[in-house]
């Protein structure tokens, strides 16, 4: 009966972890914790690891931890126990799952490497290459989790880049100026200011050269003094009857006097008033002609003013782009780079996957437990 009671002490309920006692009468391991009975054939080392590989297929892995833990109190040794606790730390039911790069990203590295380096410190000389070869493939696991992890942060970081250099370019769209479609009201057209700029001062330049030339012919529609003598002395000389013949010197000095006088009075009556108005005119004339000069060429400088102030903007905004641009080429370079490092790792995992089962020693105790055992 003592020896029946030590032997009982080295079980613990795989349930709650109470310590077992035992029914003779009917032979069974009772919890009187949680109740459960198990028969004398439930401890035996063989049935563990089975109901362990069982447990482990079925993704219940704190019931297979449970089983793995108690073989290893029996036979710390084990390497099927071993094996198993570091499936079960890694959450990952075969072997196989190791091979796969994304099993590697998700599993807790710290606590798989510390049951590896315990399985490499514990396990018989035959085992412990194997156990070293998946301690440098979870290694090489842990350095392609990080490669994956900073391309995933670059091309985060690139895509903000990116981001930003389309709200510049919505930035740059806003500061073209929008004139009304010719054929469709309801549209606009979007034009540089660069374009403005240099389509206003053109046409302003054609409208100032038309001026010019306006100007230019305002002074070439006076009268002379000499043309208005000669108009005089032809009407005097039709009042005056042609052919007569003077009797007398007294006779032509009086015509001539008479000329003389009429020449006068035409000069101050109807020569200068008709030269005074006529340069009133020019002078209104070219005063107007010059306000169509200035006050559009005001209006003109203020609209040049306005656009090469967007103008400037759009040069700074085309900067900033271009400063973007940069940083995003070499946040891609980044990219690449993490994305090369993580395949060669990738490839370096299959290698290490391949030499590892070479090292295997029972590799059919990881595959499914066949229906036909369990039946047995």
């Amino acid at each position: 009966m003592t020896q029946l009671n030590q032997s009982v002490k080295k079980h613990s309920c795989p349930t709650c972890g109470g310590q077992l006692t035992v029914d003779i009468a009917s032979q069974m391991y009772v919890c009187p914790f949680c109740g459960v009975n198990f028969d004398y054939e439930y401890f035996r080392e063989d049935d563990v690891l089975a109901r362990a590989s069982r447990a482990l297929q079925a993704k219940e892995y704190k019931s297979a931890g449970e089983a793995y833990d108690f073989m290893l109190t029996k036979d710390p040794h084990n390497f099927e126990a071993l094996r198993g606790k570091i499936l079960v730390s890694a959450g990952i039911p075969t072997i196989q799952a190791l091979r796969q790069p994304e099993t590697l990203r998700g599993m807790n590295y710290k606590v798989v490497q510390d049951n590896v380096l315990h399985a490499v410190e514990v396990s018989q000389p035959e085992h412990t290459g194997y156990f070293s070869k998946m301690q440098e493939l979870l290694k090489t696991g842990k350095a392609y989790q990080s490669e994956v992890g900073k391309t995933s942060l670059s091309r985060n970081e690139r895509k903000e880049q990116y981001a930003r250099i389309r709200r510049y370019e919505h930035k740059i769209d806003e500061e073209y100026l929008n004139f009304p479609d010719r054929w469709d009201h309801d549209e606009v057209t979007s034009v540089h200011p660069k374009t403005t700029i240099f389509g206003a001062l053109a046409i302003y330049g054609v409208w100032v050269l038309l001026m010019v030339i306006l100007l230019g012919t305002v002074g070439g529609k006076s009268y002379s003094s000499d043309t208005s003598r000669k108009a005089s002395i032809s009407i005097v000389t039709s009042i005056v009857q042609p052919g007569a013949k003077t009797s007398d010197q007294s006779s032509k000095s009086k015509e001539n006097n008479t000329i003389s006088r009429y020449l006068k009075d035409y000069d101050r009556l109807i020569a200068q008033p008709s030269r005074e108005a006529k340069e009133k005119e020019e002078k209104e004339t070219t005063r107007f002609l010059w306000g169509l000069i200035i006050l559009p060429g005001l209006a003109v400088a203020a609209f040049v003013a306005y656009s090469a102030w967007k103008w400037n903007n759009i040069k700074q905004f085309e900067e900033k782009i271009r400063q973007e641009e940069k940083i995003a080429g070499e946040i891609t370079s980044q990219v690449n780079q993490h994305e090369s490092e993580a395949n060669r790792l990738r490839a370096q995992i299959n290698k290490l996957y391949s030499e590892m089962m070479k090292l295997d020693p029972m590799p059919e105790a990881m595959l499914p437990w066949p229906k036909s055992k369990e039946n047995k």
